[in-house]
């Protein structure tokens, strides 16, 4: 999670930023309506988290395919290599290995986090929407509104955990009641969801359990069900004796309240496409792998049910919460926004505040009035809200007794006052220049008044705020801050030059793989070359030799272990004349190194890969040559001067026809002209990719 700023102060003209780990102590925004406390603070807030996904997002990413790239080269190298089969499925299981766990032993805080956001209007929905959008990050939308929204089936998942954070959640819905009815709905609704879950698993909805409560028949036939399946149980026994016994009429009239809460929920068309069918989000893994989630419960058209819909989701997100595994070091950041709060605030939203810190949720609460905050059945709940939310935001327009509970709130500092006492001359009635004495008092001053608060202003694109936070534990003095709109609509720098990157490294990927292509097209063709030039039926020597030591394939060619030479044959560019090449007398391996040359020598390509190590045995094998060449000479120097002048009038006959002889050559065969070539061959065109 990364720091959030907030807004800029007007005494120090700084910006005023909440530190990273100071996120969990929780945020209250507190403005009328109007005064910009959703324009200016909360959609800012917003965009800085997703801003926050984005990043470490993209940081996951690359440090997977890292990782995966790095598996991906260490297992071609084990395929490579000369040995079993069964050895290599070993090795290549052991790289695997060792990918997971580098993955599992990340710290999921520096990779992931995820935010959800619940909102009666949609305008805020519609806004983050876009945000999401804008960023390429994934979201679910959950809007009753639209008949293609996300589904958020609240009885999908394990039955024991279904089973009782239903339970929870509709025990806070059910208000202020006697403590044995609140009982009993609670025991039957715990009950009948575990039921049903053991029976027809994740395919039920909340209207299979209103069914089982409104029909004695229906309960009948799953309880038979389930004692077909599990046999007697303590779950059949609460069944047989409360539900079915001597008391039945009774149970059912006491679990009337029950039914009914369900029945408003379930029976209204606007909320079935929500909480029936398919759920698109699992709550855990929204929590634990940081998920985006945006939550509409439409106040204009569902009005009262909006509200309870509203309180089922903030409910099941809590306790979603609580279940996290984990600690406080390895649990990834979520931000919970919640917009006009007191609609859906519930009694367990005082144990969020008050341990949701060591579960790495931020709760940020946005009201009118703190007034808004008192329960029925807890009326100090606001004091609980203002206790536990470190960081408070104040905007102007609030009523006086409103603005007297944060004056109070923002303190006042100590001032020492000193109060001086002059004596008047009698004779010239003026006072004097010093002060006779003077008395010092200490005296407190608020630091700002319920004045000053009330008419903090708002105006179109900026609004006045107080804030008081904390950095790193430390509490900090009130400031005065202008916050400001934003622009929401356009990707940041960053990430358009990380996109930028992207683009080229495909580019260069794919320019590669073209190249890798054509080479191993080449290579094939060089090959099969050799291969009819051997013949059909080679010597023992061919044979041995049958591939040259100077063909390498398309790895060394792309990525050498040694340096390569790229040398042009000579003549290549034009057809020469084939040369009988004389048998040596002696068939030792210099012989053979001679041959091989002159057998690539006619290789129709006009580059030849020459690595070092061969460079250095040709070298050899020329001044070897030529050692044998200078003792025939000096046995016979008559042979010599007939070879003077046969070289003579060869270059007399070039200077004629005005060829040009080649400057570099292979082999000393290879420097004679040849007339030029009226069109290129195949295997010349395929190789042109290497000059």
């Amino acid at each position: 999670m990364g720091q959030l700023v907030l807004g800029k102060s007007t005494t120090k003209g700084e910006y005023v930023t909440v530190p990273e780990i100071d996120r969990f102590g929780h945020m209250l925004i507190v403005g009328p309506n109007g005064s910009g406390k959703t324009s200016k603070i909360i959609k800012p807030c917003i965009w800085q988290d997703l801003l926050d996904i984005k990043r470490k997002k993209k940081r996951y990413e690359d440090f997977i395919k890292k990782e995966t790239e790095k598996a991906n080269r260490a297992i071609e190298a084990i395929k490579a290599r000369n040995i079993s089969l069964e050895e290599k499925l070993e090795k290549i299981q052991k790289i695997l290995d060792a990918k997971e766990k580098s993955i599992k032993e990340i710290n999921p805080q520096e990779y992931k986090a995820g935010l959800s956001i619940i909102e009666p209007k949609g305008d805020l929905c519609e806004d983050v929407v876009k945000m999401c959008q804008t960023l390429d990050l994934p979201y679910i939308y959950i809007d009753p509104l639209n008949p293609n929204t996300h589904k958020l089936n609240i009885m999908q998942g394990d039955p024991d955990i279904i089973a009782e954070s239903n339970r929870t959640v509709l025990r806070n819905l059910f208000g202020k009641q006697e403590a044995f009815f609140a009982q009993v709905q609670e025991t039957t609704a715990r009950n009948t969801i575990l039921l049903l879950k053991k029976i027809l698993g994740d395919k039920i909805d909340i209207i299979d359990v209103i069914r089982a409560l409104r029909s004695e028949s229906h309960m009948m036939s799953y309880l038979n069900a389930y004692r077909n399946r599990y046999g007697d149980d303590d779950l059949v026994e609460y069944f047989t004796t409360e539900v079915f016994g001597t008391l039945k009429d009774k149970f059912y009239q006491f679990a009337l309240g029950l039914r009914q809460q369900l029945e408003d929920i379930g029976q209204n068309r606007y909320l079935q496409r929500v909480l029936i069918g398919n759920s698109d989000i699992d709550l855990d893994k929204h929590l634990e792998e940081g998920g985006i989630l945006i939550v509409n419960t439409a106040m204009g058209t569902l009005g009262k049910l909006g509200d309870v819909f509203g309180q089922f989701v903030m409910n099941h997100l809590q306790n979603a919460v609580f279940r996290r595994p984990g600690n406080e070091k390895t649990r990834p950041y979520h931000y919970l926004w919640v917009d006009e709060a007191p609609r859906y605030i519930n009694p367990d939203l005082e144990r969020l505040l008050a341990i949701g810190r060591s579960y790495r949720c931020s709760t940020n609460l946005a009201v009118q009035t703190t007034a808004q905050l008192q329960l029925e059945t807890n009326r100090l709940f606001d004091q609980v809200v203002l206790t536990n939310c470190k960081t408070k935001i104040i905007f102007g327009g609030l009523p006086a007794d409103e603005a007297k509970i944060f004056e109070k709130e923002f303190g006042a500092d100590k001032k020492n006052i000193k109060q001086y006492t002059y004596q008047y001359n009698q004779v010239v009635p003026m006072p004097a220049l010093l002060p006779k004495s003077y008395r010092a008092s200490e005296k407190e001053e608020n630091r700002y008044t319920y004045t000053e608060i009330m008419e903090l202003q708002s105006w179109q694109k900026e609004a006045e705020a107080l804030v008081k936070y904390t950095a790193y534990g430390a509490i900090q003095p009130p400031e005065k801050i202008i916050t400001s709109l934003g622009d929401y609509s356009k990707l940041p720098d960053e990430f358009i030059e990380d996109e930028k990157k992207v683009q080229k490294l495909e580019k260069i990927k794919k320019a590669k793989k073209e190249v890798i292509e054509k080479a191993e097209t080449w290579l094939q063709k060089l090959i099969k070359k050799q291969e009819l030039q051997l013949g059909d039926h080679p010597t023992k020597e061919q044979s041995n030799d049958k591939l040259p030591e100077t063909v390498f394939t398309v790895e060394q060619l792309v990525k050498p272990e040694q340096p390569i030479k790229f040398v042009k044959v000579a003549g290549s560019e034009q057809p020469k004349e084939e040369k009988q090449v004389e048998t040596p007398v002696e068939t030792s391996s210099l012989t053979k190194n001679i041959e091989i040359e002159k057998e690539e020598e006619r290789i129709e390509s006009p580059y030849v890969f020459i690595s070092k190590k061969q460079s250095k045995e040709q070298n050899k094998v020329k001044e070897e040559e030529k050692a044998i060449e200078n003792s025939q000479n000096l046995k016979n120097p008559e042979s010599q001067e007939d070879k003077k002048d046969e070289t003579k009038n060869q270059t007399q006959a070039g200077e004629c026809l005005d060829e040009k002889p080649s400057k570099t050559s292979v082999h000393p065969a290879a420097n004679s002209p040849s007339p030029a070539p009226p069109k290129k061959t195949e295997t010349e065109e395929d190789s042109e990719w290497f000059g």
